[in-house]
């Protein structure tokens, strides 16, 4: 009978052990391939990964009176999801000017101009994702 009981201990401790691995082995493995940063003079890229299976991703731009702030959230499980506040327009105003949405009921590109009355909680769901990554990444700016 004891053998027994130590033959389920040995079974239970190798499958917890195995499912920790398969756990911890992709946070590890994401957090040393996804974190990095890329800078030149006008450009600074940091990407950081958000656990297992998540990144995010804030590009600044400059050029001059000129700037562009591009926060991208990859997500295994949900969609992805690209933010920009500036770009083209210049107007960097804390708010996100367009959306690109990928892997959900919403693919496409979302314009504040054309779709905010429309889409009004992506947009605010959007700008409070930008103002999170700019804090969450200010240290590296």
């Amino acid at each position: 009978m004891l053998k027994d009981i130590g033959k389920k201990i040995k079974r239970i401790a190798f499958i917890g052990g195995l499912g920790a691995f398969y756990v911890t082995c992709p946070i590890f493995f994401n957090n040393l391939i996804n974190n990095r940063e890329y800078i030149n003079s006008n450009y600074h890229s940091i990407t950081k990964a958000d656990g297992a299976l998540s990144i995010t991703e804030l590009n600044t731009s400059r050029d001059g009176d000129w700037r562009m702030d591009k926060v991208v959230k990859y997500s295994f499980m949900r969609p992805s999801r690209t933010m920009i506040d500036g770009g083209s327009d210049g107007k960097n105003d804390g708010l996100v000017d367009k959306i690109y949405i990928t892997g959900s009921r919403l693919n496409g590109t979302l314009i504040r101009e054309k779709n905010y009355e429309k889409f009004k909680d992506e947009f605010d769901k959007a700008d409070k994702i930008l103002a999170e990554t700019k804090e969450k990444f200010a240290k590296y700016l």
